[in-house]
């Protein structure tokens, strides 16, 4: 039984369109990364920040610390956490619509969707560790910083206990089906 709802099939192809982004955004990164890696001309106009990357035209405009100004270990680590990053959140926004479609087909409550809850946890979980540790720059000082990122570990707790809550749905409904 597939259910004509609105706000579902919005949530479904935003949730597609968004882990189509995603999944773009990496391979545009992974491809950067090569390319910059060979044309250190444009070290200048690029900056790094975790989850995204800005390109400045004009170099005057630039905030924060280009990359020519980076250490080759903190260059790769921004790239590894912009790509994995990338890619994580792609798979999330895929299991999200996965989640999604059951839902459409009537399945409120199947092991699935049990599944796909526990790999969006999983999803943030990563995404907590890989934004972890990271390069702070400031015009003085160069560190390595270490923040622990408490958005990221909510949403995974909130999926976790979506997981479980579904689940003990699940346990209902396979004992409605057995009642006469």
């Amino acid at each position: 039984m597939k259910t004509k709802n609105l706000k579902l099939s919005v949530a479904y192809w935003m949730c597609w369109f968004l882990s189509l982004s995603s999944f773009f955004m990496s391979g545009v990164l992974f491809l950067s990364a090569i390319f910059l890696s060979f044309d250190s001309d444009l070290y200048n106009s690029v900056e790094l920040v975790p989850l995204g990357a800005k390109y400045y035209f004009v170099e005057e405009n630039m905030q924060g610390t280009p990359i020519a100004d980076l250490q080759p270990w903190n260059f790769w680590w921004l790239f590894f956490q912009n790509i994995v990053g990338f890619a994580v959140l792609g798979l999330i926004f895929l299991f999200s619509r996965r989640i999604v479609h059951l839902v459409q087909r009537g399945k409120m409550f199947s092991s699935e969707q049990i599944k796909w809850f526990n790999g969006i946890g999983i999803g943030f979980l990563i995404l907590a560790a890989i934004t972890f540790f990271g390069p702070d720059f400031t015009e003085e000082t160069r560190r390595a910083t270490f923040s622990f990122n408490v958005k990221f570990i909510f949403a995974a707790l909130f999926s976790f206990i979506l997981a479980e809550i579904f689940q003990e749905g699940n346990r209902l409904n396979e004992e409605s089906k057995l009642t006469v």
